[in-house]
């Protein structure tokens, strides 16, 4: 009499089924998070720009004049390092314009600005 031997392992078709359904899930899930990560990086700039703004303001409080450029030293809370956007401000006429702008260009909202009277610019994207 013959016992039959049960089978252990899985086979080489079942692994390449599991790695093939595991490779598709991760295609369709990449463009979500990368979505997702741009729009965390755009709500940084955002807060960041608020941050700069209420700096700026306060400096403006104690009599001091709007800065002409952007430092660490006004606004130490705030993070200049972000990977997608860089900040910059603008002066006009006794007002000032604070601008984030995307450092790669394929962002949607790859320029974005709050006016001194709190205007945001565009304002789909705020």
């Amino acid at each position: 009499m013959r016992k039959s031997r049960s089978q252990q392992g899985v086979t080489l078709i079942e692994l390449l089924i599991v790695v093939t359904i595991a490779g598709i899930l991760a295609m369709s899930a990449l463009p979500a998070y990368q979505a997702h990560q741009q729009k965390a990086y755009l709500r940084q700039a955002q807060a960041d720009l608020i941050m700069l703004q209420l700096a700026i303001e306060q400096q403006r409080s104690q009599g001091q004049a709007y800065p002409a450029q952007l430092s660490a030293a006004l606004c130490p809370a705030c993070r200049y390092d972000n990977p997608f956007y860089s900040y910059r401000i603008a002066l006009e006429s006794g007002t000032y314009r604070l601008w984030a702008e995307s450092k790669d260009g394929e962002q949607e909202c790859g320029s974005i600005a709050l006016l001194h009277n709190g205007t945001t610019v565009p304002p789909e994207c705020w």
